[in-house]
């Protein structure tokens, strides 16, 4: 809300920082060292991870028609040979809407096989 000039509306205002460096700089406590991004090992993680798939996408992905979770759910399924889509999310590691995407796309494409469980007709 703007305040019209001559009267107070009784709130104060929280100071904006003006731009985008100081507003990270506030947001992540750059001033304490351990918060500096190269020693954080999230940042780290993250960093190795785009630096590992980065090679895939360059070639792989469009040779092959193939996203990064479908890979990750072919690769998680080949070892055990069968198992519910939540299963392999919690093996994997990967968020249930990533996994659900890919495994509704690999059976169009004929690279994975799908099927009912007898006693659970909600599992698949």
């Amino acid at each position: 809300m703007h305040e019209k000039q001559g009267k107070s509306s009784g709130r104060a205002r929280r100071s904006r920082p003006r731009d985008r460096e100081s507003w990270l700089h506030a947001l992540s406590a750059a001033e304490d060292p351990a918060h500096q991004l190269p020693t954080l090992v999230l940042y780290r993680l993250l960093k190795l991870s785009n630096l590992i798939t980065q090679p895939f996408f360059a070639d792989d992905a469009q040779r092959y028609n193939i996203t990064l979770n479908e890979l990750r759910v072919l690769m998680t399924l080949a070892p055990l040979r069968e198992a519910a889509s939540h299963e392999l999310g919690e093996v994997a590691g990967m968020d249930p809407m990533h996994v659900s995407r890919a495994v509704a796309t690999l059976p169009r494409r004929k690279r994975l096989q799908q099927r009912t469980d007898p006693e659970n007709r909600r599992r698949k």
